[in-house]
């Protein structure tokens, strides 16, 4: 049995969409008295990790951020095991005062023990959204944050949890949303596919969207 399929197609390429976003990165950075600096944590040997830091890198060079790789483990001595050393440092990078931000290359081990890793990083430096406190912002349809909240030791329910604001509102920011969903997010709003009038959460009202991934850094966020 076959059916016919009358709709359109269409090949959508990121390249001309994050030009804009580009553009806005390249202006505020210029406006702040230093470049953010980025480390990048790389422990293991695997080759698409190590394409991911190359291309991190070059991003970020680009952008005007100070981007350092931190190689650890199997990624610095193939006498090493895989992993080694991770811990140790994003501790290091989490009491660096001129670190703003951390980025390690997962998988490492995989499972519970990477969980384990990226509770360790700091919310205030975790730029991938990949501490328990981000996934319950993430889950309640939380998008602003009041930074203070980061020192508790629990999530609590924002009263900015459901808003079609776009701009933080005074003495917020906007809670990490991990960076592929969020791009995915960004060509849909490009298409016109999301309702900006609608509040966060609520955007696709009416579409239908296929998710066809179920990792918990791209499908869940993204669904």
């Amino acid at each position: 049995m076959s059916s016919e399929y009358t709709g359109k197609g269409l090949l959508v390429k990121g390249e001309t969409i994050g030009d804009t976003f580009r553009d806005e990165v390249k202006s505020s950075l210029a406006q702040r008295p230093r470049p953010p600096r980025l480390v990048g944590i790389l422990g293991t040997s695997s080759s698409p990790s190590k394409f991911y830091a190359e291309f991190t890198k070059k991003q970020c060079d680009s952008l005007g951020v100070d981007f350092v790789l931190k190689l650890t483990g199997a990624a610095d001595n193939v006498e090493f095991g895989e992993g080694e050393g991770v811990e140790e440092a994003i501790i290091e990078a989490n009491e660096d005062r001129d670190v703003d931000g951390i980025m390690v290359y997962y998988p490492i081990y995989g499972g519970q023990q990477d969980h384990y890793l990226q509770q360790i990083v700091s919310p205030f430096k975790d730029v991938e959204g990949l501490h328990f406190k981000f996934h319950y912002n993430l889950y309640h349809n939380i998008r602003f944050i009041e930074p203070q909240s980061l020192l508790s030791p629990v999530p609590t329910q924002g009263s900015l949890a459901h808003t079609s604001n776009d701009q933080p509102p005074p003495g917020t920011a906007k809670s990490i949303i991990p960076c592929t969903p969020l791009a995915v997010v960004k060509c849909l709003e490009n298409l016109g596919v999301y309702n900006k009038l609608l509040p966060y959460g609520d955007r696709a009202y009416g579409r239908t969207i296929a998710v066809i991934n179920r990792s918990e850094v791209v499908g869940r966020p993204l669904a």
